[in-house]
């Protein structure tokens, strides 16, 4: 039988480096989650569920600012830590539950964006503004049978 002492260290060494790092990503999801309902409170904005980092994870609860309505087509809006601009972003529920995770929306500066998000959805960040939700009510009224995908 050979000595494997140096795997047993390099194990231990690997574990403890594995644990630094999630204490470290807990603490920046904590960051961010205070940050967030700061900037949101700045702003007026008083959100449904606040952003949280709970116990025993790393990763960030986004807050929830509105609850999607599927009868008036609006989408639910949260708002999440966009790392590479260091600000908040809006993240994107579908108003008919179509899609399990949130898409990513436009950078939050005025309680505008919450509601201009909300109505256009996703797609206003992609292409430009698709009408307000009032003309998207018009559509589905001339054409009842026919889906509108975001």
């Amino acid at each position: 039988m050979t000595n494997q002492q140096w795997l047993a260290d390099a194990e231990a060494a690997y574990a403890r480096r594995q644990e630094s790092a999630a204490a470290r990503k807990t603490l920046a999801a904590v960051d961010h989650a205070n940050r967030i309902n700061r900037a949101l409170s700045q702003r007026g904005i008083t959100p449904i569920v606040p952003a949280a980092a709970p116990a025993g994870r790393t990763a960030l609860t986004p807050a929830l600012l509105v609850e999607a309505d599927p009868e008036e087509e609006l989408y639910s809006v949260h708002a999440d830590w966009d790392e590479s601009e260091g600000e908040i972003r809006l993240a994107l529920g579908h108003y008919w539950n179509e899609y399990s995770s949130l898409r990513p929306g436009r950078l939050l500066h005025t309680v505008d964006d919450v509601v201009e998000a909300r109505e256009a959805g996703t797609q206003a960040h992609r292409a430009g503004h698709m009408g307000s939700a009032a003309d998207r009510r018009g559509r589905r009224q001339e054409h009842p049978q026919r889906r509108h995908l975001p």
